[in-house]
């Protein structure tokens, strides 16, 4: 879809250069510098859409009352609260449902293309073979036949009906057919009719190339009747007819229109003062780069360091939560799994899964599971049992009784199931390799519980439109998402400024599948610079998915506080993390973000997490279901949403030490 987008622009160019020379230089007798500006103006129609100047300009941070100088992060996101993102198992985009219209037009777009380049090729070598028996005169090379196409030339090949011609006649055709082949006319046609086969579907290539085969005859016309007589000329292009069988890569003698011709020849040569209209086309150039080409780099000007009101501000910032419409069922569904969760078994196996989550198990294949629709097998290791979670795998492949070596990936807990369950990385049977997990693609997005979709991502470029909307291109997970921020959606007290170069969490719902690797952004939900954050909301969508989070009280009317966790410090000894489903850093290399079924150990504290967050320069961290056990200990203490602080700090080189 890019490419298309790509061959509107050129269209729109060529459209402005054509209307320029129809209005102001068609009836000009400069043929040579009309040849010259038709072509290089063909040339910048298909450059300027590809051209990218980045100018920078100065942009004023977003203004508050009082002491706030800025707050970059607007509406803290609650990780304890009620509808929790789900970074597991994403749901497939729903872009590819349904017709894809967009591929099915690229698809009638490329097979048109082929099928003229096909018809350009053909053209060309049925001439070559036409030309292979010729008399050479003087330049030319001449070729006498009687039928196809005659009275013609292709750069210094000219083909004669001689039969239908004086001698006289013929001399001033090849008069004629000689200025074509030394001006190189026969290159520009070649090169109009490759643009054409891109622009097949635009009605004014077609003028285009009238306009310019045109100023071709003229060319040719002007030099003739110089040597052989204006009016002898005339009346040799009144007797002559164009043939019927035609080849658009020729020139004919009387393929353009006679009248426009002969009127040419005794037209008035234009003053020369008229060449300064050829100047008038640089502000039209002009015009079209800074629409295509300038892209604007914000620079935020007078930022300086928050003060204590401003942190202020943004700890007694609004907090959300998403909304989520819940069908009974689901209600039911949900209170059963707070139910298992709060049980002693949840607890037992979700400490024994994070045990044994990278580490290798020796035993034996019990008997096959169908939890997992036939994939699953009983595994027992070190008298413990544990479900094997084996998709791809046959029956044949795995028997009761067959002694493994289990290379476990991740270990989980299900719900369905009373026993840990390991998802393996290789399973081994007496040396020979049975399994071996896929490598699995990252997601260009995930789902929130409320259906909204995110991505984490950098911006790649921003472009500045008029009336202050922009567009931007971001890069997230090997995918490219590109959307239209206009002024008028962004609510006024979420707005802040966005440059190349921004780590940003996007939020969005329906998504426009335009590539492989490619997204169209039809509805941003929020844009913000940190995932705890909404950031920049969409005044027309946020509330639909989102609402205020009140504050939850205490029967002594107090405030619940978060749980703040101090941890030992890891100067010496490092940190060591993992998390399922992915890892990430900020930027600037001083964040680390863990995400589902996440852990870090620091010295003798081992902190599990659905997520956990953790900033070298601020020395702090942050994690969500957490639980908390020091070494040598069985018990562990459960946080639904705890801060973490280091004892003294992130040492200078420390996050070198961080190991995964």
């Amino acid at each position: 879809m890019e490419w298309l987008f790509y061959i509107l622009k050129v269209s729109a160019c060529l459209a402005l250069f054509y209307g320029f020379y129809h209005f102001f230089l068609q009836k000009l007798t400069f043929f040579r510098e009309n040849r010259c500006y038709l072509l290089l103006a063909l040339l910048m129609s298909f450059l300027i859409p590809l051209l990218s100047i980045e100018m920078e300009r100065q942009v004023q941070p977003l203004s508050l009352p009082g002491d706030q100088s800025v707050v970059a992060l607007v509406g803290e996101y609650d990780p304890s609260g009620d509808g929790s993102a789900e970074h597991l198992n994403p749901l497939p985009s729903t872009a590819g449902h349904g017709y894809n219209w967009s591929k099915m037009i690229l698809v009638t777009y490329w097979l048109s293309c082929v099928v003229l380049a096909l018809k350009l090729l053909a053209n060309v070598f049925a001439v070559l073979k036409a030309a292979k028996e010729y008399r050479k005169v003087g330049r030319l090379k001449v070729i006498y036949k009687k039928e196809g196409y005659t009275n013609c030339s292709f750069f210094n090949y000219v083909f004669v009906d001689r039969e239908s011609l004086s001698g006289m006649e013929i001399e001033i055709l090849l008069q004629h057919e000689k200025i074509h082949a030394l001006s190189w006319h026969s290159l520009d046609k070649i090169l109009m009719t490759a643009c054409k086969i891109f622009l097949w579907f635009n009605p004014l290539i077609y003028l285009y190339d009238k306009a310019l085969e045109q100023v071709h005859e003229y060319e040719a016309d002007r030099e003739t009747s110089i040597r052989t007589g204006g009016h002898s000329y005339a009346n040799l292009l009144l007797k002559m007819a164009i043939d019927k069988n035609t080849t658009h890569l020729l020139h004919y003698l009387v393929k353009s229109p006679v009248k426009d011709r002969i009127k040419m020849l005794f037209t008035k040569p234009s003053n020369h003062m008229k060449k300064f209209i050829y100047v008038a086309v640089l502000p039209l150039m002009a015009l079209l780069m800074s629409s295509f080409s300038l892209k604007y780099m914000d620079k935020v000007v007078g930022l300086e360091k928050l003060s204590e009101a401003s942190v202020k501000a943004f700890q007694d910032s609004i907090r959300y939560k998403q909304k989520i419409q819940q069908q009974p069922g689901e209600k039911r569904e949900a209170a059963k799994i707070l139910k298992w969760r709060s049980g002693r078994l949840y607890k037992e196996n979700l400490v024994l899964s994070r045990q044994i989550s990278g580490k290798a198990l020796r035993g034996v294949v019990k008997e096959e599971s169908t939890l997992f629709q036939k994939r699953g097998f009983l595994f027992e290791s070190g008298k413990r049992t544990y479900l094997l979670d084996v998709a791809g795998l046959t029956e044949n492949r795995l028997r009761k009784g067959d002694a493994i070596l289990v290379e476990v990936d991740v270990a989980g807990v299900s719900n369905k199931s009373d026993y840990v369950v390991l998802s393996p990385g290789k399973i081994t049977r007496n040396g020979e390799t049975v399994f071996l997990k896929k490598k699995t693609l990252p997601a260009p997005f995930l789902y929130e519980a409320n259906k909204v979709r995110f991505t984490d991502g950098v911006i790649t470029a921003v472009n500045q439109k008029v009336g202050g909307d922009k567009e931007l291109a971001i890069e997230a997970n090997g995918y490219t998402f590109k959307l239209e921020l206009r002024a008028d959606q962004v609510l006024k007290e979420s707005r802040v400024s966005l440059v190349k170069g921004d780590q940003i969490r996007l939020r969005f719902v329906h998504e426009l599948k335009t590539g492989d690797k490619s997204y169209f952004i039809k509805d941003w939900v929020a844009i913000s610079k940190d995932i705890k954050s909404y950031g920049m909301m969409n005044r027309n969508l946020f509330d639909r998915f989102y609402e205020k989070l009140h504050e939850r009280r205490a029967a002594t009317g107090k405030l619940i506080q978060k749980e703040v966790l101090t941890l030992p410090d890891f100067q010496d000894k490092g940190i060591r993390y993992s998390a399922h489903d992915s890892t990430k850093y900020s930027q600037d290399k001083n964040t680390i973000y863990l995400y589902e079924q996440a852990s870090a150990q620091s010295g003798d504290v081992l902190v599990s997490a659905s997520e956990i967050v953790i900033n070298a320069k601020t020395k702090t961290g942050w994690a969500k279901n957490a639980l908390v056990r020091k070494s040598g200990e069985t018990t562990e203490k459960f946080y639904p949403s705890a801060e973490l602080k280091f004892s003294d700090g992130f040492h200078k080189g420390a996050q070198k030490k961080l190991e995964p």
